[in-house]
């Protein structure tokens, strides 16, 4: 945009205008946060030299004949101010195009005078220093509707971003002149009006991520339309594709995602020979995948992740030989992979979590461009093939969950540029090969649940870069390896044959680590814990339980600050826990405390108690989940959006194709929002509630009833959330706020969620065309967003408890903790543990003296177990203080006395164990003490009523019946803060506790804590194992 020779020079009275326009702003880098590297083009508009002409200053276009200003760009310009209806701006008579996006214009109205262009770009002005709720730019009174009906020579309008919350008007439909329309992420509401659909010139249509926009498809048919590029994806939008859409022969780019869309794939999609994007992810299609898809030859990327396709995949995919992305993952295909695929040029295949069979086929070894191949989740049988290792630009490589045998091909050793290996939960046999040490980029490396036998290769903990291993439930031994694990953030050598001591090595390793979670649970460890876990400032979870670790207890954990999970259970842990510890402040993160199953001595620990601050709170936020580290990527996953599909140009025809397919290509490396929900690189499924709910990951909400465990599938959850489309924005928050345990794998509560993240940041848009007093919060306020991006590729996000690591490449994943536990009487599985859950249990062991009135104090608790001690003395009235709890065991100790009346105030306790005690008196009654059975007080001679046998005759008078406020208590402290109750027999307000994405009944026990706990979920073994010696 500079003048020439030829060209006239600017007026006068135009460069005075953008000269006062400059001076009304602050140039603020901080604003610009799309481009680090923004453009200041205002710096270069100078009065003086050779910079006096307007026409050559940066962002200005001046018509060559009449030297008139017609077009200003200043995107991402750090622009900080507001703009006027009197902005010298709009002195500029004769401008045509104006672009202001990625500025921050400060809380002012959008002037009517724009509306005299051909061309206007407002996208994007966020300021994320802002509270939500607050908005930079504002249309008038009159709203969108005035500004279009002015715009009649309009061409090119994006507001993108801009806090519209409108209707789409319907005299949209008589903008003739429209050639490109983006309306995505403007919070548009109501039915959007078919008649744009059949603008002359439209060739661009964006819709995506406005959630409450409802529509229907037009009859596409006796009319054609020049479209090339339209997407609604994130919409609310009803209804079967229909079957005329196959006229829409311009097409190049069609993006349905997660947009409501039932019915199956019609037959006549493969009319759109042009199209070279297709996305049609997260919505209930149903039906085959149809064969005339084989016809669409110019197709580079091709979405059908998280639907209802059944079906083969059809072999006819080996024609599109463009083809570089294929997502089919979370369907219902079966039969096995077809031939044929290695025509293709695939760099992206994702067919995890369908019903695959047969064995990997050998011509997929053809795919030499592959970076991403995940196949997990499937019923692929038969060996690895040895060929695969020709796939040598493969970074992902995942093929948990299968039915895979026989040994790890030595030759995946030429695999150098992968970065995650996932093999877990198979049938793999073998020695782990030596030659893994040669995957040096290795950040992730998960053989867990297979049959491998022998030492581990030592040299694997060479790997620089290896940051989490789980080699757990094996046939593996050894020990000295653990003092090269110097780089690792994650350990999980649980379940193994591994014995011995830990080496005084450790120790050296230890000095400066980085180390958040390490399992040594179910080996043979013996002696002590090392004291330089002291200098593990990082941790997070320790796990030995299971061993033989006859240690004390290690109180010089406590100055660990991180610490969350310490768990001890069943070892030869001894004597006495320091009645007066050394610090007030010890512990001050501890969630959860397991010493079952050992021989302490002593009384309970009143001080300790009184000092564990975390075991107190029962304030926080009931979706949050125990993590390390927690990022909002929103800016890069802003950029990779814009790139990661195609986008027609505003320019000519071929450039717009030019850039088209170069973003298609792209997308092959930077996979949208769908994949970073998959789990093929990291989060393994192995929820054992059933194979089918395995295979689906549809069970995503466990209540607690009074004899069972009641599963709600996600399309069930997907229903009573968006059982209105048409909703408002505060009755979709009520509706979502009910949730409580959520797989984030792929349901659309995730994806309303991913767009109400979008909705928060463009919250604090720089424009707006309502008052910032009509903005709500965001409806799915999850708290809890993480994302998995690799160096090159963004694709996996997910949902999820555990540690999240980041590597020198800048590969952030997670590693998950999960816990078996006999809860309430029941044994389960908790794979995610909230950051409100608490628990102590101290069963088993040899406590004496009294229970201290001090464990009043937990008021965050949900469980504590202390039975099968020698504890004597009263129950003390203050347990009636921890009214988060909801199973107390005190059974098996030598307790006197009459059980505290304050106890019926505990509403959620539903799991009460006091029985082979020495108590006497009358049973309380009311409240959930009319839930419980006899076996909860058997063994105490002395106690009487209800619902024992022995009748208690001689009392005067009995306790009081709970008054009707009492028993219509707000239950909203509840730890699950579902809109709904879970009734009980009687007065059941009691619910499963940590978040779990599956529970496994197992039995009924009177221990309470009689668990293994865990870090990851366990898929059940194909194979029983063999028996230990």
């Amino acid at each position: 945009m500079h003048s020439s020779p030829s060209r006239q020079l600017c007026h006068e009275n135009e460069r005075s205008a953008l000269l006062q326009f400059k001076e009304s702003f602050i140039i603020n880098k901080s604003v610009s946060f799309y481009d680090p590297i923004a453009n200041h083009r205002v710096e270069s508009w100078k009065l003086e030299g050779e910079k006096s002409d307007c026409c050559s200053w940066d962002g200005v276009d001046c018509d060559e004949d009449t030297g008139h200003v017609i077009g200003l760009d200043l995107a991402n310009s750090c622009l900080y101010g507001s703009i006027n209806s009197n902005s010298t701006l709009f002195h500029l008579v004769h401008l045509q195009s104006l672009n202001l996006a990625y500025n921050n214009f400060n809380y002012s109205q959008i002037p009517y005078e724009l509306s005299q262009l051909s061309s206007l770009d407002l996208c994007c002005n966020y300021d994320y220093d802002l509270p939500l709720g607050k908005y930079l730019l504002q249309f008038k009174e009159l709203g969108l509707t005035s500004l279009v009906r002015n715009l009649t020579r309009i061409e090119y309008l994006d507001l993108s971003g801009v806090n519209i919350f409108s209707t789409v008007p319907n005299i949209f439909a008589n903008l003739s002149t429209l050639r490109s329309l983006y309306l995505h992420d403007c919070g548009m509401h109501g039915e959007f009006p078919k008649g744009i659909f059949k603008l002359p010139n439209l060739l661009v249509l964006d819709m995506k991520y406005n959630e409450v926009l409802t529509g229907s498809w037009p009859d596409f048919q006796n009319w054609s339309s020049p479209l090339e590029d339209m997407t609604l994806a994130g919409t609310s939008f009803s209804g079967e594709l229909p079957a005329s859409m196959g006229n829409l022969g311009s097409l190049i780019a069609l993006d349905m995602w997660n947009c409501n869309i039932s019915g199956s794939i019609p037959f006549s999609i493969g009319n759109l020979t042009n199209l070279s994007y297709l996305k049609l992810s997260q919505n209930t299609l149903v039906g085959n995948i149809p064969s005339s898809i084989g016809n669409l030859i110019q197709l580079m990327f091709l979405d059908c992740y998280a639907n209802q396709l059944t079906g083969p995949i059809p072999f006819e995919l080996a024609n599109i030989t463009q083809l570089t992305t294929l997502s089919l993952g979370k369907n219902q295909l079966t039969s096995s992979i077809p031939f044929g695929l290695a025509k293709t040029q695939l760099s992206f295949l994702y067919l995890g979590f369908n019903g695959l069979t047969g064995p990997i086929p050998f011509d997929l070894t053809n795919l030499t461009r592959l970076t991403i191949l995940g196949l997990g989740n499937n019923k692929l049988t038969g060996p690895i093939p040895f060929e695969l290792a020709k796939l040598t630009q493969l970074t992902i490589f995942a093929l948990s969950n299968n039915l895979l045998t026989g040994p790890i091909p030595f030759e995946l050793a030429n695999l150098t540029q992968l970065t995650t290996l996932s093999m877990s939960y198979n049938r793999l046999t073998g020695p782990i090969p030596f030659g893994l040490r040669k995957l040096t980029r290795l950040n992730n490396l998960d053989l867990a649940g297979n049959k491998f036998h022998g030492q581990f290769p030592i040299l694997i903990f060479n790997l620089k870069n290896l940051k989490a291993l789980d080699i757990s439930d094996n046939h593996l031994s050894g020990i000295r390896w653990i003092c090269n694990m110097t780089s690792l953030d994650v350990i999980d050598v649980s379940d193994n044959y591994f014995s011995g001591s830990l080496p005084q090595c450790l120790h050296n390793m230890l000095q400066g680590s980085k180390l958040r979670m390490i399992s040594l649970r179910g080996n043979k460890f013996h002696g002590l814990l090392p004291r330089s876990l002291a200098n593990c400032t990082m941790l997070e979870a320790i796990d030995v339980s299971n061993n033989q670790f006859n240690d004390i207890f290690p109180s010089w954990l406590g100055n660990l600050p991180n610490l969350k999970l310490l768990l001890l259970q069943s070892n030869k842990f001894y004597g006495k826990i320091l009645e007066n510890p050394e610090s007030n402040h010890e512990f001050p993160n501890l969630r959860v405390l397991d010493l079952s199953y050992n021989s302490f001595t002593g009384k309970l620990p009143s001080n300790s108690f009184r000092n564990w601050n975390a075991l107190k709170l029962d304030n926080e936020d009931h979706l949050t989940y125990i993590q390390a580290e927690k990022s909002s990527l929103y800016q890069k996953i802003h950029q990779i959006r814009r790139n990661a599909r195609p986008t027609s140009s505003r320019r000519a025809s071929d450039e717009r194709r030019s850039s088209i397919d170069d973003r298609a290509r792209r997308s092959t490396i930077a996979m949208d929002e769908h994949a970073r929900r998959s789990t093929i690189a990291i989060v393994r499924s192995r929820s054992s509630i059933d194979e089918r709910d395995r295979r689906s990951t549809n069970a995503i909400v466990v209540r607690r009833t009074r004899s069972s465990i009641a599963l709600i599938d996600r399309r069930e959850t997907s229903a009573l959330v968006d059982r209105d489309r048409r909703s408002t924005r505060d009755e979709r928050a009520r509706l979502c706020s009910s949730i409580a345990i959520v797989d984030r794998a792929d349901d659309s509560i995730d994806d309303r969620d991913r767009r109400s993240r979008r909705s928060s940041a463009r919250s604090q848009n720089s424009f707006s065309v309502v008052k910032a007093s009509n903005f709500g919060q965001p409806e799915f306020d999850f708290r809890k967003i993480t994302f998995s991006v690799t160096a090159k590729h963004p694709i996996f996000r997910k949902l999820i408890s555990g540690i999240r690591l980041k590597s020198n490449q800048t590969q952030p994943y997670w590693y998950t903790y999960s816990m078996k536990i006999t809860n309430k009487g029941i044994d389960m599985v908790y794979h995610k543990v909230q950051q409100s859950f608490r628990a102590i249990d101290m069963s088993s062991n040899k406590f004496v003296g009294g229970i201290p009135e001090s464990v009043g104090d937990l008021r965050g608790l949900h469980m504590l177990n202390i039975s099968n001690n020698i504890l004597t003395g009263h129950i003390p009235p203050s347990l009636g203080n921890l009214t988060k709890l909801e199973s107390l065991d005190l059974s098996q100790n030598k307790l006197l006395g009459e059980i505290s009346q304050q106890l019926t105030q505990l509403t959620f306790l539903e799991w009460f164990n006091v029985s082979h005690n020495n108590l006497t008196g009358s049973i309380p009654h009311g409240k959930q003490f009319d839930t419980f059975e006899n076996s909860s007080f058997q063994g105490n001679l002395g106690l009487c009523g209800n619902p024992l046998s022995k009748k208690c005759w001689n009392f005067d008078s009995s306790p009081p019946s709970p008054s009707i406020s009492e028993q219509s208590q707000d239950s909203s402290g509840f730890l699950f803060d579902f809109g709904w109750k879970i009734v009980l027999v009687g007065y059941g307000f009691g619910l499963i506790i940590g978040v779990i994405i599956g529970n496994i009944v197992v039995t009924r026990k009177q221990d309470w804590f009689m668990k293994t706990f865990g870090m990851k979920q366990r898929r059940r073994r194909h194979m029983r194992r063999e028996p230990r010696n």
